[in-house]
Order: C-alpha cells, then sequence, then structure tokens
C-alpha cells in the first residue's frame, strides 16, 4: 500500500510546493521503485492570519483562495534545479486529503498556528502533524528553517512574491533537511 506526505503552507504557492517538488526529486534519485510508492504533495490552508497579512498589504482575500500557479520567483528556481512546477496550481487542505495522509508537515513554524488549525479542525490528525523543526529535530544552534514568514521590504505589493533571494534561502534549507533526513522521512513512512 502506497504511503502519503502533504507539504502544507498557506497559499500553497511556494514553500510547500517547494517540498514537495524537491522531495519526489530526492525520492527519484534514490530509488524510482520507492517513489512510485510514496505519494508526495502539498496544499494550503489559508488562516485568519494569512487575510490580516494580505490587509497590511491592502490587498483583500483571494477568492478564488486556490487554483494559482506559484510564484513566479519559485518557479525560476526551481527550474534552474530541473524542477518544473510551472503548470502547478493550488490547492487547499481538506478532510480526505487529511485522512489519506500518512504524515503531514506545516512548512512554516511562526506563527504556530497553521499546525493547530490542522489540528483543531481534524483532531483525528494531531500525531501525524509536525511542523518541519518538530519532525527534522532541528535543535543544532544556528539552524533556520524557512519558516520566517514577512515579506522582504523589496516584495512587489502587486504580487507578494519573495524575492529571488528569499526564495534561494528557502530552497537551500529545504533540500538541506530532505537530503540530511531522508531517511527518517523513509522511515517514518
Amino acid at each position: 500500500m502506497a504511503k502519503s506526505v502533504v507539504f502544507v503552507c498557506g497559499f500553497n504557492k511556494g514553500r510547500s510546493v517547494a517540498s514537495e517538488y524537491i522531495f519526489h526529486h530526492l525520492l527519484l534519485k534514490r530509488d524510482e521503485k520507492l517513489a512510485q510508492q510514496v505519494m508526495v504533495s502539498s496544499a494550503g490552508l489559508l488562516i485568519k492570519q494569512d487575510i490580516n497579512f494580505l490587509k497590511q498589504y491592502g490587498r483583500p482575500a483571494p477568492k478564488p483562495a486556490f487554483g494559482k500557479p506559484c510564484y513566479e520567483n519559485m518557479v525560476t528556481l526551481l527550474l534552474k534545479r530541473g524542477i518544473d512546477v510551472s503548470g502547478y496550481r493550488s490547492r487547499g487542505l481538506t478532510r480526505p486529503i487529511v485522512e489519506e495522509a500518512d504524515l503531514i508537515i506545516v512548512s512554516e513554524e511562526y506563527p504556530p498556528v497553521r499546525k493547530a488549525a490542522i489540528c483543531s479542525f481534524w483532531p483525528f490528525a494531531k500525531d501525524k502533524v509536525f511542523t518541519w523543526r518538530e519532525f527534522v529535530e532541528a535543535e543544532v544552534e544556528g539552524e533556520y528553517l524557512p519558516t520566517e514568514d514577512p515579506y522582504p521590504p523589496s516584495a512587489s505589493s502587486a504580487s507578494l512574491d519573495y524575492t529571488v533571494e528569499y526564495w534561494e534561502q528557502c530552497l537551500a534549507e529545504i533540500e538541506g533537511y530532505l537530503a540530511q533526513r531522508m531517511d527518517k522521512f523513509l522511515s517514518y513512512l
């Protein structure tokens, strides 16, 4: 029976998509047969803090919230790594996705409310929902995870896309943690 891991962030247009595709890419490089046995996906869960964040930039809540392409800078950087997400469209986290998942990784930690929201909406899932830091046990001094969420001052209010430099840092961290902790992911699944 196939196992599944779902990466979650707010809008499912950046961190969670990158985590999904990089994880799958590393899995394919490791063992193609194993990659067929592990379903990797991502989804978004908008919470009140996301809506308040948009208001800070004078933006209304997106309607519909999902079905949108990835951030342009993320698409460009992943393409440089041989990963094409240009056709990806965001989707919301739903009960069936949560029920089917063996592992759910929340791609942001601050504020820690997204994990709490998932566990509140679907209490049965609390034992399979982790933040990146919790799952990879990142307690080493100086380690940074791609979870800090303020948009840099240079972010365009028109697109609210992070800068290339910011996304590059996030991607490097995601790749590093997945490469270092892939065995833990596989043993959990």
